[in-house]
């Protein structure tokens, strides 16, 4: 179907017309027609439409599409509500999917309602010369009361030996008005216009744009409340379970509020500040226990490639049990975040956020938040620099756990104030810390996972076959991820020389060249 062309016909066009005009040119036949509802899933935050892509589903069948409904890939899989990639079948549209989701559930974004009717063109020898494919769909959405006609397609297939009737019949439909599908916008694109859906809302990546001539409070203000709103549109994916990844927003959310109540701690003098400093804490703790099962759950086939076979019984013994805590725990974090205590804290923090500016007596606050930027960004760098270069070989592990937090801390700074600096440079500058940060990510993800299974370890029951047997698989895993942490821990010196090079710190200083007057105001660099 290289050669196919695609025309969009709209939702109103009358097409019996039309097919009058090809019955003119040659014997029109239809092949049949296809009626089905089909349900248009996606990630929450909207990869596969990143990509370019839809997947629709069937009762048990799936169907990756491009833009115009053409099929991709097709596969069966779990009915499920909220399917990840390894619940379809292995086969290509699993590999396509994999890298795509990582760790995403689908989920239901459109129902559609498909007529597909298939033709064929013959000529005076009654000789199949073209196919057409037209291609009718209506979209509901889950939530809305009102459906809507999507723009039909139009598929013009040739036949190889019979390139005049494809000139003859694109000719013609090019005459009456019809556009060809350029392989841009997509029929995804017209249901998300069409319910006034915006795919970049529930995108986990952090983006606030700034006024340079805001003030340090009016700033916390801003992003503060950003980060409140992404909170609340994590709840119902936690409320519903539908993947990590919402409980893992939630907590980078939570952390990000955290850090930038820290860092701008010497320009804020509100009062009831810490109150909600420490219901922010609340919310961090609470959290944490269940996001650290899930840490664990996810590693579960890398954990099972560490170990022999022989070990892997013992191995799923422990994965069956934190499976069981995880239910346990996921209640709890439910309750909590429906509670009272909850909505009180965000309704209240929104009031605190809004009135912020007004409220806060410490006079640098109304400082211009573009020259606070460049100062604190300065000062957290330099004390990375300085932290970084006292680690030897014979540095304790702390060390580079308190290097990990700063760079984390750093990390946050450089995305709060993108926006009022050079973004090109931010970017490149960010792709040079991520190395750091990766490996010093790594180090200490090694560290905890070790020091968790070891723990669990004194747990288990020495009378207990199974608990034996699950002794014997984490003692290996143990062995496997210190070994890694060596390694990983003989790679820092070099990360870190090559983040603190000459070519690194002017690479800093580039970022804070005087914007332009567009990106002053916050526009794009």
């Amino acid at each position: 179907m290289a050669d196919t062309r695609i025309f969009l016909v709209p939702a109103d066009f009358e097409t019996e017309p039309l097919f009058e005009k090809i019955g003119a040119l040659y014997l029109l036949e239809e092949v049949g027609a296809e009626e089905g509802r089909y349900s248009c899933l996606d990630t929450y935050d909207w990869r596969l439409f990143q990509k370019g892509h839809c997947l629709c589903r069937k009762r048990a069948t799936y169907s990756l599409e491009d833009g115009v409904g053409r099929e991709i890939a097709k596969g069966n899989g779990s009915r499920k509500n909220y399917p990840f990639w390894w619940d379809l079948e292995t086969g290509e549209l699993q590999n396509i999917l994999q890298p795509v989701m990582e760790v995403r559930a689908l989920q239901e974004q459109f129902g559609m309602d498909r007529v597909t009717e298939q033709f064929q063109l013959l000529n005076k020898d009654e000789k199949i010369v073209l196919r057409l494919i037209l291609v009718r769909s209506r979209i509901s959405r889950q939530g809305h009361d009102q459906s809507f006609d999507l723009q039909n397609i139009l598929m013009v297939e040739p036949l190889r030996g019979y390139p005049k009737p494809m000139r003859s019949i694109c000719g013609l439909l090019n005459d009456i008005g019809l556009v060809e599908w350029d392989s841009g916008s997509t029929y995804v694109e017209e249901a998300l216009a069409l319910y006034g859906v915006d795919p970049q809302v529930t995108n986990s990546k952090f983006e606030v744009s700034l006024d340079s001539q805001e003030t340090v409070d009016e700033v916390v203000r801003d992003i503060c409340l950003q980060l409140r709103e992404t909170m609340l549109q994590t709840l119902p994916g936690i409320h519903e379970d539908i993947d990590s990844e919402f409980l893992h927003d939630l907590r980078v959310a939570i952390r990000r509020t955290r850090s930038l109540l820290s860092l701008l701690k010497k320009y804020l003098d509100v009062e009831g500040l810490q109150f909600y400093r420490d219901e922010l804490k609340w919310l961090g703790n609470i959290t944490g226990p269940t996001r650290d099962l899930d840490v664990y759950l996810l590693a579960k086939d890398e954990f099972r490639k560490m170990l022999p076979l022989l070990l892997h019984p013992g191995l799923d013994n422990f994965f069956n049990d934190l499976e069981i805590r995880r239910k346990k725990s996921i209640r709890a974090l439910r309750r909590n975040l429906a509670s009272e205590r909850f909505a009180v804290f965000m309704e209240k923090w929104k009031q605190f956020l809004e009135e912020l500016p007004e409220n806060n007596l410490n006079p640098a606050g109304k400082k211009t938040c573009r020259m606070v930027a460049r100062k604190i960004i300065r000062k957290r760098f330099t004390k990375i620099l300085r932290d970084g270069g006292h680690i030897s070989p014979e540095s304790p592990d702390k060390s580079l756990h308190a290097l990990r937090i700063e760079g984390k801390k750093f990390r946050y700074l450089l995305e709060f104030f993108r926006s009022l600096f050079v973004r090109d440079a931010v970017d490149k500058y960010h792709k040079q810390l991520k190395r750091l940060q990766n490996n010093l990510g790594d180090f200490n993800d090694l560290s905890v996972q070790a020091e968790m299974l070891a723990t669990q370890m004194e747990l288990l029951s020495a009378d207990d076959d199974k608990a034996i047997q699950a002794g014997a698989a984490l003692g290996g895993l143990i062995v496997h991820l210190r070994d890694r942490q060596k390694q990983v821990r003989e790679k820092f010196e070099k990360t870190f020389e090559r983040f603190a090079s000459l070519e690194n710190i002017e690479l800093l200083e580039s970022i804070f060249a005087e914007p332009d007057e567009e990106t002053a105001k916050g526009g794009p660099k």
